[in-house]
């Protein structure tokens, strides 16, 4: 039994009335527009995996055509939102349960007959589910929520990104999990990127003042 489905079992069931939306779907939707039609071989692409692999230990992965970066991809896309991103998706996932990763939780969606998304969630599964020990597994990321669908993202699917499609009922719930087995969730993701733009703003504020009273 792959790493995830052992994990799964001991994970607490996940309460649909926890979580918060992440901003995360403009940024997404840039990248999908950027690969779109390419491959991660295709001219100029390169500079797009870089990124990738910058927001993981280990940005001199990305000379390395042949160590998949789909991690990767899920860590610079929640960065900002204090996700500490790893070369694997299962070594993310120790972040988190080790409290490396501070205000995101794992949960167990595998018995869960409903569930519902935020944007930010990280939905993962085993990718070799019957083979002892292997920590092979892949996450994608909720970047959007409609009426009818969630929209989840993930890279290096046929060597580009891809988008998985989930229906939602009347309720807000996937009616559907495919094979995902746990979720991750940011659980102050609000108050991170608060922090993240007051300071922001704070300091922008202050190069002001002093460039104008540098002016007087």
């Amino acid at each position: 039994m792959g790493y995830v489905s052992k994990l799964s079992s001991s994970l607490p069931s996940y309460n649909n009335d926890v979580g918060e939306d992440l901003d995360i779907k403009s940024v997404v939707n840039e990248e999908i527009s950027a690969w779109k039609n390419k491959k991660e071989n295709d001219f100029g692409m390169g500079s797009f995996l870089k990124k990738y692999w910058n927001a993981t230990p280990n940005p001199e992965n990305s000379n390395d055509p042949s160590i998949p970066w789909s991690a990767a991809f899920v860590s610079w896309i929640l960065k900002p939102f204090g996700f500490v991103g790893e070369i694997g998706h299962a070594s993310y996932i120790d972040n988190v349960l080790d409290g490396k990763t501070s205000g995101w939780k794992a949960f167990n969606i595998k018995n869960n007959d409903k569930v519902r998304l935020n944007v930010g969630d990280i939905l993962i599964y085993d990718r070799k589910p019957y083979e002892d020990d292997s920590r092979a597994s892949h996450g994608d990321v909720v970047y959007q929520i409609d009426d009818q669908y969630a929209y989840l993202v993930g890279g290096n699917l046929s060597d580009s990104i891809g988008v998985v499609r989930l229906p939602i009922d009347n309720n807000g719930y996937i009616e559907d999990k495919k094979s995902y087995q746990i979720i991750l969730k940011n659980l102050r993701g609000a108050k991170v990127w608060k922090k993240y733009l007051y300071g922001t703003f704070v300091i922008g504020w202050y190069g002001f003042l002093i460039y104008n009273l540098r002016k007087q």
